[in-house]
């Protein structure tokens, strides 16, 4: 039996790389959003039935040729993830996730702890001593997935975190885990100082930018803010669109990066955690810059001085939004498109002077909201990393998995086939006929043992109220689909972020404007421009309307 290769992930994530944005899993996804649009094969969806004096304790479906958890009350939820069985990141990741919907981080980590000391029931000696140390390094892996993945739940609870610490170091290494816990210790140092800065200064470290010491500015280079009426004529028809298509570009995705799963989950719950954000809000910074977009556009068009400019600007945000769908820039490429379709600017004159229709029509075939906006799903699905998905809709959809599906599973009684994994089913599989169930039951018999754990008292369960209603886990499963969609799509750098050196989209209020851009980054001249002209179509009240929510240019 080899052993697990947890270790190796903690020694590389012990060398000083952030990796909350690593790929969950060394899959071959081919795309990141790819298993979102899968469906369930020919045959697959049969659910399999674990039972306990007669109550169903865990439910697990095949799906993708191998069976994944579907259901389960809390304590077999947590066994499952370390048990004899082979450990799947992908469940690891979504209990850590969303543990706090079913337990607290307390007895998460009480829980770990305890499954680290297991104890042989009588008679299971020889098949303890067999998978003790299996099941140990599995908890241990457990344990640093949760501090790379969620962090901010030590953060938010400072007893936790020292707790486990002196578990870490005392039991842990005690136990024969020395090169473990070391591992492990260097990774908490690591994420305590990471959390003293603000995320973007880490991802901007990671991504190399902005890294060497700006020279002293002179004077003759100081540069004069620009006012309203001088900054919006002359802005973009003074860059190419691909050059703004970059920038945009660069600017959504590494805001989009900042955002870390546990922001998005916070976003979408109902019980919100008390705890203050230690260093800004970065959806509802990417919430501000999209409306601050959608502003831009209608006044870049609207302000031009003659009907030549603003059938030039025209065509040019229609190159930009081209750019930026190459660039599988979703976001900013619909946002572009979704402005130029308001009805102020359709109905313009102008439009009949503008050439490439056929380019217009192909950029709206993404906003059709047809078979729930099945061409935007397919395009996304196929795109391939780096890329930046419809935000408006990944939080919609993100809200409507959570609110949609019930906490509690609920068994379809109906003999209907089964359907493909989605946000609308995946709380409501169709399960086996009753025959059908006595026999799935009987076949996964043999593999009850794993999925107990050692150490697990089946026997105290109808005591200590075990069976309590199954937990809709393929609701939280689909929801982490979602989220590892977004650390997929935004792990690697685009080839043309070196260009960039100065995140002025960062910057709240009025970009910096005391010194002209430094030549050494290409697309520091049009971040230069750009950002003063987002700022000058800026209404006088976008710090009141920041907080209103993107979702209003989703179609609906």
């Amino acid at each position: 039996m080899r052993r697990h290769p947890s270790l190796a992930n903690l020694r590389k994530t012990a060398q000083g790389r952030d990796h909350d944005d690593e790929p969950p899993t060394p899959c071959a996804r081919a795309t990141p959003f790819s298993d979102l649009m899968l469906a369930t094969k020919s045959g697959e969806g049969s659910i399999l039935h674990l039972s306990e004096n007669g109550h169903d304790v865990l439910l697990m479906e095949r799906i993708d040729g191998r069976f994944q958890v579907l259901a389960g009350t809390t304590e077999k939820l947590f066994l499952k993830l370390a048990d004899e069985t082979v450990q799947d990141f992908d469940y690891v990741d979504a209990y850590i996730l969303n543990h706090t919907e079913f337990t607290t981080s307390d007895e998460f980590l009480e829980n770990l702890m305890s499954r680290f000391y297991l104890e042989p029931l009588p008679g299971e000696l020889a098949y303890f001593y067999k998978w003790q140390h299996n099941i140990q390094t599995k908890v241990l892996h457990v344990i640093s997935r949760w501090i790379k993945l969620q962090f901010i739940d030590f953060i938010n609870n400072p007893v936790l975190l020292t707790r486990l610490r002196a578990f870490v170091t005392g039991d842990v290494t005690r136990g024969g885990f020395a090169a473990e816990a070391r591992s492990i210790r260097d990774l908490l140092d690591s994420q305590d100082a990471q959390h003293d800065q603000p995320r973007h200064v880490i991802i901007q470290a990671l991504a190399n930018v902005n890294v060497r010491q700006h020279a002293p500015v002179i004077a003759s280079h100081c540069a004069q803010p620009l006012s309203p009426s001088m900054a919006l004529v002359p802005a973009i028809l003074a860059m190419a669109p691909k050059e703004i298509a970059q920038y945009l570009t660069l600017a959504d995705f590494y805001l989009l990066k900042c955002i870390t799963p546990f922001d998005l989950l916070e976003h979408v719950r109902k019980h919100k955690h008390q705890q203050p954000r230690c260093h800004g809000d970065y959806i509802e910074r990417l919430t501000r810059r999209a409306n601050q977009l959608s502003h831009w556009v209608q006044q870049m068009i609207q302000l031009q001085p003659s009907s030549r400019h603003r059938r030039l600007v025209l065509r040019k945000i229609i190159d930009v939004a081209k750019h930026c769908l190459e660039f599988h820039n979703f976001h900013t490429s619909m946002l572009l498109t979704t402005s130029l379709l308001q009805p102020a600017i359709q109905k313009l004159t102008e439009w009949s002077g503008v050439s490439g229709h056929e380019d217009v029509a192909s950029l709206m075939r993404l906003l059709d909201v047809s078979n729930n906006m099945y061409a935007y799903r397919g395009a996304l699905a196929q795109a391939k990393a780096p890329l930046v998905p419809f935000f408006p809709l990944l939080l919609k959809d993100l809200t409507f998995i959570m609110d949609g599906n019930a906490p509690v599973y609920q068994e379809d009684t109906s003999n209907a086939a089964p359907g493909p994994l989605t946000a609308t089913n995946a709380s409501m599989a169709p399960s086996s006929s009753p025959a059908a169930a006595q026999a799935s039951s009987s076949s996964f018999s043999g593999a009850a043992s794993a999925v107990t754990g050692l150490g697990g008292d089946t026997s105290a369960c109808a005591t200590n109220g075990c069976h309590d209603d199954l937990i809709n886990f393929s609701k939280y499963r689909t929801l982490t689909h979602c989220l590892h969609g977004v650390l997929r799509a935004t792990y690697d750098d685009y080839a043309f972020s070196s260009q960039l050196g100065d995140w002025a989209f960062l910057t709240p209020n009025q970009p910096r404007l005391h010194t002209l851009p430094d030549h050494a980054y290409p697309l520091d001249h049009v971040a230069w421009l750009m950002e003063q002209s987002l700022w000058a179509s800026s209404p006088a009240s976008s710090s009141s309307s920041s907080s209103s929510s993107p979702s209003s240019s989703t179609p609906s």
